[in-house]
């Protein structure tokens, strides 16, 4: 089966070197290569760009979170700064008072023994029960 070199393909062509299919890819010329490199390049700026922006303005979130609760951190630890020293004052006031009270309960120990006026009547009754005996 001899080919006829003049033979016409279905596509009209009369050479398979002259065929270009549309499934083919297409070799590009170098300043293609150049434009889409910069391109691509710009892209890529304009990506970091975005990323970059996101993450500043995440940081600022963050950062005002961390204010406001060093803020509240800051309102806490003046009140327990002012209940501590309420309570100091409170604890020196009761350790004043327990200190006059034990001063108060010594001179309480030092009238041990009758009083004096309660030995004077006994002694006065006896005198004249006696009295009153021997007459």
């Amino acid at each position: 089966m001899a080919m006829d070199l003049d033979q016409v393909f279905p596509n009209g062509k009369t050479s398979a070197n002259s065929v270009t299919y549309s499934d083919e890819p297409k070799i590009p010329r170098n300043r293609d290569v150049v434009h889409m490199q910069q391109t691509d390049a710009q892209n890529i700026k304009a990506l970091e760009e975005s990323k970059l922006v996101k993450d500043i303005e995440e940081m600022k979130l963050k950062v005002n979170a961390l204010e406001s609760k060093l803020k509240q951190a800051d309102s806490t630890i003046s009140k327990l700064m002012e209940e501590r020293s309420i309570s100091f004052q409170h604890r020196e006031s009761l350790q004043q008072e327990l200190a006059e009270l034990r001063t108060k309960k010594i001179v309480k120990e030092v009238h041990i023994g009758f009083p004096l006026l309660y030995v004077c009547v006994v002694a006065f009754i006896s005198i004249v029960i006696g009295y009153c005996l021997r007459t």
